[in-house]
């Protein structure tokens, strides 16, 4: 048993007995039955152990209800809400806390393109989410038997806090080395999404290179130091150096967060110095298999997480690329190897990260990473010295960021992938063949070729298939989706807020993707309101889009400055529409701008463009079928829109301002004679949409109410005869099918 095929075999059987250890260890927390959470949020006082912390949020484990009520699951996910210091960053793991909170069950898959947050967090025994109701009343228990090492890892905790508000408070180039060297995230000062423009987001994240340079920086220093002191009867210099650049290393990580790929890295260091140490040769996948067999027994679900999947990915291709191969051909095998994970679990590829990686990982290398080392290390110098190194180091760090931000703007955007089982397979095999070649040129062709296969194969057909509407989940705001078979419109973006992408980018852009859509004919903002022209902003930086519709006067109104900029500075057209305007004809569909009138006075929501998109079915090309959004018109508008004697009727109806008691008058509902109606609102919001009397209305009428934040997004079909669906499990039943006109 010395040969290589006896080590691979002692590395297989290694990773099958960590494999069954796992499944094991995981099968009391999948089998064991589980407290229900409540449906929607009930307000509730619990007390709970701090598993895990995220920048946004804490996991909760050993949750007890301590106000009166039903028993809460046992784990959940509680989340920041508000801007300035959360709660997360001054708690740490292994704490006790008591909070107040509203606690509701998990959402599963809302939207195409989306994620099942619910499976996801589910693996992890995570049954519920909570929101915090105020932020003053979070209170640290401590546990009777706490740990008498306790408070050396409370002053851990502290001096890492006292180095990361040292960092961010130097701007944006401090908050790049805060998160370089100490995991601390900042999304407003940090431009992630320029460094996911150009494939460069895991340089954001600790991992094996950091843990490497620590690591290896620390080894040759002890035994540079060892050595000098000269000969000595108590061991090995380089063994003693080993096994102390394991204790540095694993100190960094748990200053850095101990995050999956940290808690990865440190375990692959430590067992790559234990066979240095013990002088056994080892195969070269040793070390990976048991990272991963350690993290899979003290948490089985956390490989299913798409940041471990690619942190893996990216090992196992370094392990199975040609020894001895350059920067350029190491860049590849990992762009190869990673891009069906992040295809999957991100839904954003870039067809320039091997380029930039090829520049961007040197220079994070032996520059950027070792200014945020320095930078870490200085916030503990006297005043003058460390601030002097710090602002030295943070100029280094401004100037990364002013590049990348550079770079991105100057290319196009990257690319939404989401692909079918074919891609993926195909995918998969070239990535095999990248990583085993030895051409540096075949490896950059080849990880190209992976990025394009699975961002331009069709998408999965899913049912109904076009001529459809696809009413997007985008909370208390509207995004639909309106494909007809040669041509697709997006009526507006959903809500975009200064200190988060919004959810043009989150879901809008992700949505369209899953549907196949590559370019879109016309994308409308109804109106200047930020829960609906928000997120078109986004979609229009980052997808093909052949003209901008806006209401009569938008061109003057400051609130719709953003998206005519967006417009632009990428070539799309803007034209003002509204009553008066003609119809267009946009592929197989028809346009007609109803509303509003090109004088009109009036609030915003009055003001709003009124579209009505025909369809005309080919078996039947003079029985139309139409769809009316109305944007967020009142009761006054509705009744003048009726007044004109334009014609309303259509089978689908997006209800005006979001099922709004204010709107969704019965003279405007009886001129439209609805076969299926959608309300686009929120799922137990303060403004309670859609009204009950709305619904009443409706039903009366034999016009089914189909709710985005109870079922997801809905899907209608603009055949005959016209049939809903939603993306969730409907209560009370599956589709709703109606005759027409």
């Amino acid at each position: 048993f010395n040969g290589r095929p006896a080590r691979t075999l002692r590395v297989a059987a290694l990773g099958g007995l960590f494999l069954v250890a796992g499944t094991l260890r995981g099968w009391p927390t999948v089998s064991a039955s589980r407290v229900a959470p409540p449906a929607g949020p009930e307000r509730a006082v619990l007390a709970g152990r701090v598993a895990a912390v995220t920048p946004r949020a804490i996991d909760l484990a050993g949750v007890r209800r301590v106000s009166p009520g039903p028993p809460l699951p046992r784990r959940l996910r509680l989340h920041e809400s508000g801007r300035g210091r959360a709660v997360s960053g001054s708690v740490a793991p292994g704490w006790r806390l008591r909070v107040e909170a509203r606690v509701a069950a998990l959402p599963g898959r809302r939207n195409p393109g989306g994620s099942d947050q619910a499976a996801r967090l589910a693996s992890h025994g995570i049954h519920a989410r909570g929101w915090r109701l105020d932020r003053a009343r979070v209170v640290r228990e401590r546990s009777a038997g706490a740990s008498r090492v306790a408070p050396l890892f409370d002053g851990w905790r502290a001096l890492r806090t006292q180095a990361v508000d040292a960092l961010q408070g130097r701007g944006r180039g401090g908050a790049l080395l805060a998160a370089l060297a100490l995991g601390a995230r900042d999304p407003e000062a940090v431009p992630h999404l320029a460094f996911r423009a150009l494939g460069l987001s895991h340089l954001l994240a600790i991992s094996g290179l950091h843990l490497a340079l620590v690591g290896w920086t620390a080894h040759r220093l002890l035994l540079g130091l060892r050595l000098r002191a000269g000969p000595s009867p108590r061991g090995d210099p380089r063994v003693q150096s080993l096994v102390l650049s394991c204790v540095v290393t694993g100190a960094y990580a748990a200053l850095a967060g101990g995050g999956v790929p940290v808690r990865r890295a440190w375990i692959m260091w430590c067992a790559w110095a234990a066979a240095c140490a013990l002088r056994r040769p080892s195969a070269r996948f040793a070390p990976l298999v048991v990272a991963a067999g350690v993290l899979v027994v003290s948490d089985p679900a956390v490989l299913r997480a798409p940041g471990t999947q690619l942190s893996f990915a990216a090992c196992a291709a370094l392990l199975l690329g040609p020894p001895g191969a350059g920067a350029a051909a190491r860049s590849a095998d990992v762009i190869a190897a990673t891009a069906p994970v992040a295809a999957l679990g991100i839904g954003v590829l870039s067809p320039w990260a091997w380029l930039a990686n090829l520049v961007a990982v040197p220079w994070t290398a032996f520059v950027l990473l070792p200014a945020a080392l320095a930078a870490a290390l200085a916030t503990s110098l006297p005043a003058a010295l460390g601030s002097a190194v710090v602002d030295l180091c943070a100029g280094v760090g401004g100037w990364s960021i002013a590049a990348v931000e550079t770079t991105a703007r100057a290319l196009p955007p990257p690319l939404h992938a989401s692909p079918g089982v074919p891609a993926l397979a195909v995918a998969a095999l070239v990535a095999v063949a990248v990583v085993r070649t030895r051409s540096v040129v075949a490896k950059a062709a080849g990880a190209l070729a992976t990025t394009l296969v699975l961002t331009l194969a069709p998408a999965p057909e899913r049912s109904p298939l076009p001529p459809r509407v696809v009413v997007l989940d985008v909370g208390q705001g509207d995004a639909s989706v309106v494909q007809g078979r040669s041509a697709t419109l997006l009526v507006d973006g959903g809500r975009a807020l200064p200190e988060g992408p919004g959810q043009g980018r989150v879901t809008v852009l992700p949505a369209l993707a899953a549907l196949g859509v590559r370019r879109l004919d016309v994308a409308i903002a109804t109106h200047s309101d930020l829960d609906h022209r928000g997120g078109l902003v986004a979609v229009v930086d980052d997808l093909a889009v052949g003209e901008l519709w806006v209401p009569w006067g938008a061109s003057r109104e400051v609130a719709f400055a953003p998206l005519l900029d967006a417009a632009r500075r990428r070539g799309v057209r803007v034209l003002e529409r509204g009553a008066g305007s003609p119809p267009r004809w946009v592929g197989d569909l028809r346009v007609v701008s109803l509303w509003p009138p090109r004088r009109g006075d009036g609030s915003d929501n009055d003001r709003s463009l009124v579209v009505r998109v025909d369809v005309f079915p080919l078996a039947d090309p003079r029985r139309r079928v139409s769809a009316l959004f109305p944007g967020d018109i009142e009761a006054r508008a509705e009744r003048a829109l009726v007044a004109t004697g334009a014609s309303l009727a259509a089978e689908l109806l997006l209800l005006p301002h979001h099922g709004s008691r204010t709107s969704s008058s019965p003279e405007f509902l009886a001129a439209v004679s609805p076969v299926v109606a959608v309300a686009s609102a929120g799922r137990h919001h303060r403004f309670g949409m859609p009204h009950p009397e709305v619904r009443a209305r409706l039903l009366a009428r034999g016009a089914p109410v189909w709710h985005t934040g109870r079922e997801g997004a809905v899907w209608i079909s603009l055949e005959r005869p016209v049939w809903a669906r939603g993306t969730l499990a409907r209560e009370g039943g599956g589709r709703v099918a109606g005759g027409g006109r």
